[in-house]
């Protein structure tokens, strides 16, 4: 599909003539490498995000791309292109995340060394619970009236040899 420019620049051309300012040259850049923009949605953000938002993050970055692409350097501008797209979309995706309430890295390691500090504090107590079962009631009494495992206060021994004579 080739674009008609108002401003006579050949295809060659209108990537320098975009990347001096030619608001014309630069809209038709991003008409003609809008199929592009799709593909690198499509491929790589399966159930990231709306799709319609990506779309648009990656138009942003096809504008970048038309912007800083240095045809000297002698690569294909779809290959500079795809790669500016793909990195817009992503960062488009971890804001998102992030703004969903996602934890950040050190958050996240921060929640999970608190879970499993409780998931470890829940099996010290179940299995001191199946020990105490086994001991003579008196003495299971005496060492949870000690501890506090009841949910009061742990109490002194003379405490409790006073309430159990």
């Amino acid at each position: 599909m080739t674009i008609l420019l108002d401003c006579q620049t050949k295809k060659a051309g209108s990537l320098a003539c975009a990347q001096a300012g030619c608001a014309k040259c630069v809209e038709a850049l991003l008409r003609e490498n809008e199929g592009l923009v799709h593909a690198v949605v499509r491929r790589q953000c399966w159930g990231q995000g709306e799709y319609g938002e990506l779309v648009q993050e990656g138009r942003i970055g096809l504008w970048r791309a038309i912007l800083g692409f240095e045809a000297e350097r002698g690569n294909a501008f779809s290959s500079y292109a795809w790669k500016a797209i793909s990195n817009q979309v992503w960062q488009a995706v971890k804001r998102s995340n992030q703004a969903e309430g996602w934890l950040a890295g050190g958050e996240r390691e921060d929640r999970l060394s608190e879970m499993v500090s409780a998931w470890q504090e829940e099996q010290e107590r179940q299995a001191l619970q199946e020990e105490l079962e086994g001991l003579p009631e008196r003495l299971r009494q005496v060492i949870e009236l000690a501890y506090g495992f009841e949910g009061g206060e742990g109490q002194t021994l003379a405490a409790i040899g006073r309430k159990m004579g």
